[in-house]
């Protein structure tokens, strides 16, 4: 399913309309979120959401045999729009880190309510991925950082 959790009037043009899409398998009692494009110049994650959600819609439909949903899963491909679309690490408007804002606010600055979007919409999930990647020149490890449910590494 796709949806849009948020909406909100651009200062510069068109709104941005901040999208996730979701698949319940046959036993949700757990739900893993997906998120990505925390950075506009972060795209690798962004194409690896577009590639899973193409496989994942076709698991849905039945046309991947021998693959089954098992649990909720929910991917929020890019959270940075407004920096994607300028190519840059941070929107230029207000220059504001999103992986720095979390949990966000509803009332704040733009990248603000961005991140208290996803953090609505992410914070009763039993699990968590983040994709991220090295800037542009920056040679990075594949690496996977866990936290435990109370927040402590």
């Amino acid at each position: 399913m796709k949806e849009t959790i948020l909406s909100i009037p651009s200062p510069l043009g068109s709104p941005i309309d901040l999208l996730k899409f979701s698949w319940e398998g046959t036993r949700a009692r757990e739900t893993i979120s997906i998120v990505a494009g925390i950075h506009g110049n972060h795209l690798n994650g962004i194409y690896l959401c577009s590639q899973l959600i193409r496989f994942l819609n076709s698991v849905e439909a039945g046309n991947e045999p021998g693959y089954y949903l098992n649990g909720r899963i929910e991917v929020i491909p890019a959270i940075n729009l407004p920096a994607i679309q300028e190519g840059n690490r941070l929107w230029s408007f207000d220059d504001l880190d999103m992986d720095l804002a979390f949990p966000g606010s509803d009332q704040g600055e733009v990248t603000e309510q961005i991140v208290n979007a996803v953090y609505q919409h992410t914070k009763d999930s039993q699990y968590g991925i983040i994709l991220y990647n090295g800037d542009k020149h920056y040679e990075d490890a594949p690496h996977l950082v866990c936290l435990k449910p109370d927040g402590l590494t």
